[in-house]
């Protein structure tokens, strides 16, 4: 239509003469819909009177009749209508057949590839249109989006980016609820004695959903697990002094507390009863996302994007794709070690996160943390620090034997056990660190008591040793265990990767797996256990050590 179309035009920014101008076009459609007989003549007297063509004339009476009101008479910007497709039949015909059979596939392919390939297409067809990749594009955005990721990147990608959202995740006050996730961090460290690239790590990070603060983080080598959450949650629930004093960040730029709730997705590690059972004692409501609903962890999923978009500007990062890495290799200029990260994350969170202004809480997360914690922190200076880490710790359930307690096949002895032998039919509950199996802790009456891991003696002892020394020893057809063939087997396989550690990565990550254990024992070691009475009283178990349902809890990784 040649004086386009008025869909356009803001009603508050039409002027009066363009409202008498619509008035008098009304009355002239009205005086001619209103004769039966009218003629082209009459049409033409009319258009003349208005100043247009009867073509025209004769397009506002189409207009009329699809929206009889005197919006319609309106004057439109000139030139065709906005979406008008201009292409002959036959050739969007092969466009659309194109888009459907090429584009909408999994193999994804670009814009480009998809133009190229309908060019192809009109060749074959004997027909020389050949679209812009604008108009191309133009036609791809007009169709369904929802389908058409659908069919590219799969229903949950289509659902999560196209499909309706109800629901958000908000806290009234901070600490009100936290949420806990894990991440790949996206840049390969060296290790600590050779400076030789390993492996990228695993970062769990703590943040308050509230203020946007981040209360806790923990780096390490390992997949996530519990363990990794218990140290999260410990550095983000302890005082912090002594960590900030250890990379000279100021006392105030990070800061503690306990939640009242913890937001989780729903990975096994989140569903442990180690974890349910310490948010049971310390009274911190678990929640859990409804499943395929990820915009309900939103809040860490865009901290972590944030901290990952600044690691992608260090040396050795593997940034997010193939496609950002070209030929760059992160492995030739890797050259920060974990604690380096650390140190690193410390200063980006207090330094930068911290101060900047956030988007959605238009001021920096520090500042608003600093205005509305007022009587809302909890106290968190009476606690242990031993003993807070330890509710979190894996949990198993033992029967007490003549021998002690057997965990991992392996068995445990504590002078504190002797009182109970032949007295005590119930299971007792066992904490453990991944970390070091050398000691495992008894749970009773509220204190912690340490078992000793009988037959080894040489210091600290991760999981993942023990493991990897049972496997070997089960490949060599050993049926039958034997805890000094055991041992021995983890003596020699220190000794082999202690030689062979400038050789291999795999070695390396050994090496720097067992320093980064004992580092983390160090930096959060508990605080002392009380002495070990005579004659241990046998209390009745508490409430909160009722079991928990066996359906609610998947076993720790």
């Amino acid at each position: 239509m040649p004086s386009g179309s008025n869909t356009d035009i803001p009603l508050l920014a039409v002027s009066a003469d363009q409202w008498q101008q619509a008035r008098e076009r009304l009355n002239a459609v009205e005086r001619l819909l209103a004769c039966p007989s009218r003629t082209r003549a009459m049409v033409d007297a009319e258009a003349k009177a208005l100043g247009i063509s009867h073509t025209v004339l004769y397009g506002l009476i189409r207009r009329y009749r699809k929206n009889p009101h005197i919006e319609a008479m309106l004057p439109g910007k000139p030139g065709r209508a906005s979406g008008t497709l201009r292409l002959p039949d036959a050739v969007e015909a092969i466009i659309t057949a194109t888009i459907d059979k090429f584009y909408a596939t999994k193999q994804r392919p670009k814009l480009s590839q998809l133009v190229r390939a309908i060019h192809e297409a009109l060749d074959r067809e004997g027909l020389s249109a050949r679209p812009t990749r604008n108009s191309i594009q133009t036609r791809v955005a007009r169709l369904d989006q929802h389908r058409l990721t659908r069919d590219r990147e799969g229903a949950q990608v289509a659902r999560q980016r196209h499909g309706a959202k109800p629901g958000r995740l908000e806290a009234a006050e901070p600490l009100a609820i936290v949420q806990v996730d894990h991440t790949l961090v996206d840049v390969i460290i060296v290790d600590d004695i050779f400076r030789r690239p390993l492996i990228r790590p695993w970062l769990t990070v703590a943040i308050d959903v509230r203020t946007r603060v981040v209360l806790g983080f923990f780096l390490t080598l390992q997949s996530p697990s519990l363990a990794s959450v218990a140290y999260a949650l410990a550095h983000a629930v302890l005082p912090k002094k002594a960590w900030l004093d250890t990379w000279q960040l100021p006392a105030d730029s990070l800061v503690s507390g306990r939640m009242r709730a913890l937001h989780f997705d729903n990975a096994k590690e989140f569903k442990a009863e180690g974890l349910i059972w310490g948010c049971r004692k310390h009274r911190i409501e678990p929640l859990y996302r409804p499943v395929r609903t990820p915009h309900f962890g939103g809040h860490v999923e865009r901290l972590i994007g944030t901290l990952m978009g600044e690691v992608h500007l260090l040396p050795g990062t593997t940034f997010s794709s193939i496609e950002q890495r070209a030929a760059y290799d992160p492995a030739k200029t890797a050259c920060m070690t974990l604690r380096e990260l650390e140190r690193w994350l410390a200063l980006q969170i207090a330094g930068v996160y911290h101060q900047d202004r956030h988007s959605s809480l238009k001021r920096p997360p520090l500042a608003v943390w600093r205005d509305e914690i007022g009587d809302t922190a909890r106290d968190v200076h009476t606690l242990n620090a031993g003993t807070f880490i330890r509710d979190f710790l894996p949990l198993e359930r033992r029967t007490l034997q003549p021998t002690g307690i057997r965990l991992f096949g392996e068995r445990y002895w504590g002078d504190v056990l002797r009182p109970w032998i032949g007295l005590r039919p119930d299971k007792l509950v066992v904490r453990f660190d991944p970390r070091d199996i050398s000691t495992a802790w008894l749970y009773e009456d509220g204190d912690y008591w340490p078992l000793a891991l009988q037959g080894w003696s040489d210091g600290p002892i991760t999981y993942w040793e023990h493991k990897a020394a049972l496997g070997q020893k089960r490949e060599q057809g050993h049926r039958e265990r034997n805890e000094a063939i055991i041992f021995q087997t983890v003596r020699e396989q220190r000794a082999l990767v202690a030689s062979s550690a400038h050789r291999t990565a795999a070695a390396r990550k050994h090496v720097q797996t067992t320093i980064s254990a004992v580092e983390d024992l160090r930096r959060f070691a508990p605080a002392a256990l009380p002495p070990v009475p005579s004659t241990p009283a046998e209390p009745d178990p508490p409430d909160r050590l009722v079991p928990l349902n066996p359906g609610d809890i998947e076993e720790w990784s």
